[in-house]
């Protein structure tokens, strides 16, 4: 069985414009997604989707010169990107990610990878109810479902939104959700969306564990135990606003 990464990635931005490439602790915002994707046990390949408008030349001008594989489709059909990923690289398995959650945790992603398998179920992910800290997101999906999600979505949303018409469709597809094992996360956001979104990031990122290149939720909770007044810095920001 063949898993695939696709990690999400534009440059355009209403709130933060070119956030994905902005540095971040030393490193672009896309690299340390790559970083965390390529550390996915389970995960044989990662490609950097992005769409074909000009905007978007950093992303694949930064994917060559860093050795990542890219592919670039439309720019409003996002669902169709994705599928034309799958199929380029004969997938079994897709795990969704995006390129504005750069403390994505592998350990996250390899248990929903194994939900997805171990019930044999079409979709799995983390997010639906959110029980996790914002910027953990991950999203699994057979080809067959994603394809198949790709023949049937006409809404505009649903072609947009990638696997929204797999969830808005639960009595035709079998889903399953990953919840936190640890209480009251659900306010924490580690997601990269705003101006004081990168401010508190920058700042989290001088907590961590130098010596770890991926740290993991648990080491990014600690270092905020530590420092709590950082959580202050976004505190105003709303879930998926």
């Amino acid at each position: 069985m063949t898993t695939i990464a696709i990690i999400q990635a534009r440059m355009a931005s209403s709130r933060l414009p070119g956030k994905v490439l902005k540095t971040l602790g030393g490193a672009p915002v896309l690299a340390r997604v790559v970083r965390a994707a390529t550390s996915i046990r389970t995960v044989d390949k990662v490609i950097v989707a992005t769409s074909t408008s000009p905007a978007d030349d950093a992303i694949e001008t930064w994917c060559s010169e860093n050795g990542v594989a890219s592919y670039r489709g439309s720019e409003e059909d996002v669902l169709r990107r994705y599928c034309d990923v799958a199929a380029n690289e004969d997938a079994d398995v897709v795990l969704r990610l995006t390129a504005d959650c750069p403390l994505i945790d592998p350990s996250v992603c390899e248990q929903v990878l194994a939900l997805l398998q171990r019930t044999n179920a079409d979709y799995a992910c983390n997010t639906d109810p959110p029980t996790w800290p914002d910027g953990l997101d991950c999203w699994a999906v057979t080809r067959a479902a994603l394809e198949r999600a790709g023949r049937e979505a006409t809404r505009p949303s649903d072609r947009e939104h990638v696997l929204s018409f797999i969830r808005n469709h639960r009595n035709a597809f079998q889903c399953e959700i990953l919840r936190c094992p640890l209480p009251d996360l659900t306010a924490e956001r580690w997601t990269l969306d705003t101006p004081k979104d990168f401010e508190f990031l920058s700042a989290l990122v001088e907590q961590l564990p130098p010596d770890v290149e991926v740290p993991g939720y648990l080491e990014v909770l600690r270092a905020l135990d530590s420092a709590p007044e950082l959580r202050k810095i976004n505190a105003d920001s709303q879930r998926n606003e």
